[in-house]
């Protein structure tokens, strides 16, 4: 035979011995196929070791993720307040110890909250990052064992938390006196003539200026209590030499100075505080406002970029650089880049305003009538929007403010309590 003849019958005995022998015995004999199918017990056993790898793969990620969690849970610095020791006459009326915690826990929040960048603000003036220094929050008391306690407890072991604690009493004619503590540590003693809740209230802004007394000088800066910050900023500079704490206090100090228009004097400090750390690009920024004010543009543009380099999400730093390549150098396109840059990153709307009206003062000195057009009726709608935003703000904080300080004390504990929530919730 050939070698295609040859090739031929090999294929054929594979073809046999594969197919065709072995079905031509199930043909002959149909028992064969009971043999060849897997029994119901069969079936039930592979289906039960499988269960078993998919609840053990379960139990193990949910064990792994729930170790992720605690541990995460535990690296978190946290200030906890503990419940404030009161007299028992007020906590019969329904102020207890747990209401007073709430209420310290809720202005150590709002002192925070306020500590940013006063979004009024509407020109190319200093800014500052005072975002949340801690979380804080209440204990709340356990019974037996929970997550929650054996978090604490490994926090405390690890010195990741401080604990707030304090008493209320009534001191010489029923004014009431708060002692406050962190880690058992005296730190305040508040007393004034008025009602608890103002009480309350500075013995919040104690704890902060104990914890981070930073965030409290942008606290009184925006409530434009300058001599309040001006010690606060002297003191960190005395107690935190050295410092990242340090470094914003000095650019708050150039924030000062450049609200004077003092902005040489601005330029040194912040010029220092990039010095204590390079990398705080809102240093950078105030330093390139300030070179814009007294037009060194070439200047303000390299810290500009130097601070979009660190942070490139810094609307302040694009709207600065926009600001310098137009009206300083005439460089228009570049300019409008920057505005659309600022404008895509969502900041404070009044620096969205301002973004759409530069936009507009580009293409007009580029001669583009008509779009300059379409950006001054956008930039307008805003600002209207803004303006409308502004004063319903104004008229909550009226009424709330209203609601709050309307009681007039009368000299006596039990009824300068009056303005505080009950637990009750009366």
């Amino acid at each position: 035979m050939d070698e295609s003849e040859v090739r031929s019958a090999t294929i054929r005995r594979i073809i046999a011995k594969s197919f065709v022998e072995p079905v031509g015995a199930l043909l002959r004999d149909p028992a064969l196929v009971i043999r060849w199918v897997p029994s119901v017990r069969q079936v039930r056993e592979n289906l039960e070791h499988l269960r078993g790898i998919v609840n053990n793969t379960v139990v193990t990620v949910s064990v792994i993720t729930m170790g992720l969690i605690v541990a995460l849970e535990v690296y978190e610095y946290r200030v906890m307040v503990e419940p404030i020791e009161v007299p028992q006459a007020l906590a019969d009326m329904g102020y207890t110890s747990q209401v007073l915690a709430q209420r310290l826990v809720a202005e150590i929040e709002e002192v925070q909250a306020n500590a940013g960048t006063d979004p009024t603000r509407n020109r190319l003036e200093g800014e500052w990052s005072a975002s949340p220094a801690f979380d804080v929050d209440w204990v709340v008391p356990q019974v037996g064992l929970s997550i929650r306690a054996m978090v604490e407890h490994l926090r405390s072991f690890f010195q990741r938390t401080t604990i707030v604690s304090g008493e209320l009493i009534c001191g010489e004619s029923g004014i009431p006196v708060l002692t406050l503590r962190l880690d058992k540590r005296s730190v305040a003693e508040v007393s004034v003539e008025t009602t608890i809740a103002q009480v309350i209230e500075d013995g919040a802004r104690e704890v902060v200026k104990t914890l981070n007394p930073y965030v409290l000088a942008a606290y009184h800066y925006n409530r434009k209590e300058r001599a309040k910050v001006e010690d606060l900023l002297t003191l960190i500079t005395l107690n935190h030499a050295g410092t990242e704490i340090e470094a914003q206090a000095i650019n708050m100090q150039g924030v000062l100075l450049s609200d004077d228009d003092n902005f040489r004097q601005a330029i040194e400090r912040y010029g220092r505080a990039t010095e204590l750390d390079p990398e705080y690009e809102i240093a950078y920024v105030n330093w390139g406002h300030a070179l814009y004010s007294i037009r060194e543009y070439d200047g303000a543009m390299a810290k500009y970029r130097r601070a979009i380099e660190l942070q490139p999400q810094l609307a302040g730093a694009h709207l600065g650089l926009g600001y310098a390549l137009l009206y300083g150098k005439g460089r228009y396109n570049e300019a409008i880049a920057q505005f659309k840059r600022t404008i895509e990153l969502r900041p404070r709307p009044r620096r969205v305003v301002l973004a759409y009206r530069s936009w507009a003062d580009a293409l007009q000195l580029m001669g583009k009538h008509e779009e300059r057009q379409a950006k001054m009726t956008k930039s307008a709608q805003l600002a209207a929007q803004l303006a409308d935003s502004e004063l319903s703000l104004r008229s909550v904080v009226s009424d709330e403010s209203g609601a709050e300080y309307s009681y007039v004390s009368l000299g006596v504990c039990m009824e300068v309590a009056a303005d505080l929530p009950r637990e009750d919730g009366k």
